[in-house]
């Protein structure tokens, strides 16, 4: 679909060409072209000194910006629109493609496990809807929704907009850009608690998600969560549930964990059928649970999503399973909070090998405010409970820890930790690797993974 430059914007605002018009927004210069306008996020990430030029040598004519140079002002055969707040211009651009793209959109958000839930939806809709919009890797704040939202095409199917918390009213401000189809919530935990106080808080923030669902549309949420389920009567329309849980309508049980994945079985109005997902974690089936109730929602059955869903793979540093020569690495280093922390330490010690091939590398929670000495006290009786043979800590907070520890040893840097763990890991071991810091921790898995190629010459 293209956009006339003087139907969007007042006359008294362009200068040059005002017949212009572009199908694309571009913010960076990757991105433009001759069928983009590029819009300059002046004072944000995406900015650079020489955007502006750069699209205009990438063929593009149509530029919107808070200030432009004087070469630029000179020119008569390009479109400059001048905007006091780019970031703004960008969630009204953004409302302009969302009012006419005739996807359904299905926004994700929740303490943990966006990311990985969000990837299943879309994996499953690409199975029968290949032109099926997702938002690229967690970009999912004040910026990154609307980023997602103005990539839609007149040809989208579908479109799974994952949705974080920022400050407060930030994820509200999301969701009535999005005004989703369909609305995820998968947990209400006490990620962010440092900002908001209290998990009441949170929850009602993430709450907020709800009212923006479409009246004819359904919200889905996690039922064995308290928070999540105190949460659906937000929604006036229909709600569904899934869990463990009997008072559930979607309900997985007979859970196993191998080497290879986890296995289990989903019943919901009558059907049962068998899964298997190639992911680490009984928390992985809730994410599970909610893809499939989304697919479910539009027309699949379960039958048809058993396959595919087996070949799903978790994204780089979501607890994905990289085997190593002989050892096997749950890269999980993107973030950490007291929630998903846990969650991957019990993914480890549920798997199927002695305690001794149980390794775990650990760095820094997300900031948790006045609550950090509670939660990592949580945290230390956890690990003094948990059969792992060796657990690595690294990090100012987390290391505070090792007194208590027995089997706790302290590292300052990838290198260290590497060091360490070649003295200490035995043949099929595992190794997570869970923080905070996810530059710190693809570094520590990329010595790793080196260290595992010079082992195998």
């Amino acid at each position: 679909m293209s956009y006339l430059v003087n139907a969007c914007y007042e006359q008294e605002h362009i200068h040059g060409c005002r017949s212009a018009e572009f199908s694309k927004i571009a913010v960076a210069c990757a991105e433009a072209c001759s069928t983009s306008l590029f819009l300059h996020l002046e004072g944000t990430y995406l900015a650079r000194a020489d955007s502006l030029a750069c699209a205009l040598a990438r063929g593009c004519r149509i530029f919107v910006a808070p200030s432009f140079p004087a070469e630029l002002l000179a020119r008569q055969d390009i479109t400059l629109i001048c905007v006091k707040d780019p970031i703004a211009e960008l969630y009204r651009l953004a409302n302009l493609f969302r009012l006419n793209s005739p996807a359904k959109i299905i926004a994700v958000t929740g303490s943990s496990g966006k990311t990985t839930c969000k990837d299943m939806i879309a994996f499953l809709l690409r199975q029968r809807y290949t032109n099926t919009l997702k938002t690229y890797r967690n970009y999912n704040g004040l910026l990154g929704v609307p980023l997602t939202v103005r990539k839609l095409c007149a040809d989208d199917a579908f479109a799974v907009v994952e949705i974080g918390m920022g400050e407060p009213g930030t994820l509200a401000k999301a969701a009535e850009l999005v005004r989703p189809d369909v609305g995820v919530i998968t947990n209400i935990g006490v990620s962010h608690i440092g900002k908001y106080g209290t998990q009441k808080n949170i929850a009602r923030e993430k709450g907020t998600l709800l009212p923006t669902i479409a009246s004819s549309g359904i919200a889905i949420l996690n039922g064995d969560d308290r928070e999540c389920r105190e949460l659906g009567g937000r929604h006036p329309g229909k709600t569904i549930y899934y869990g463990h849980g009997a008072d559930n309508e979607l309900v997985a049980d007979n859970f196993a964990q191998a080497m290879t994945g986890l296995t289990f079985s989903v019943r919901y109005g009558g059907q049962k059928t068998h899964f298997s997902l190639p992911c680490h974690g009984h928390f992985q089936v809730h994410n599970a649970l909610a893809a499939l109730a989304v697919g479910l929602y539009f027309g699949f059955t379960l039958a048809e999503m058993s396959p595919r869903l087996s070949q799903f793979t978790p994204a780089t540093q979501r607890l994905r399973p990289m085997h190593l020569g002989n050892i096997v690495l749950l890269d999980d280093g993107y973030n950490s909070n007291p929630l998903s922390l846990a969650a991957a330490l019990q993914a480890l010690t549920a798997l199927p090998i002695a305690p001794r091939q149980k390794v775990a590398v650990i760095g820094d929670m997300q900031e948790l405010g006045g609550l950090t000495l509670h939660y990592y006290e949580e945290l230390l009786l956890l690990l003094l409970s948990l059969d792992v043979k060796q657990v690595f800590l690294i990090g100012p907070l987390v290391q505070k820890l090792a007194r208590q520890l027995p089997n706790a040893t302290t590292a300052a840097t990838p290198k260290e930790i590497v060091a360490l763990l070649q003295a200490h890991v035995v043949e099929g071991s595992v190794i997570l690797l869970k923080g905070q810091d996810d530059i710190l921790f693809a570094s520590i898995r990329d010595e790793i993974i080196s260290w595992s190629h010079k082992a195998e010459r």
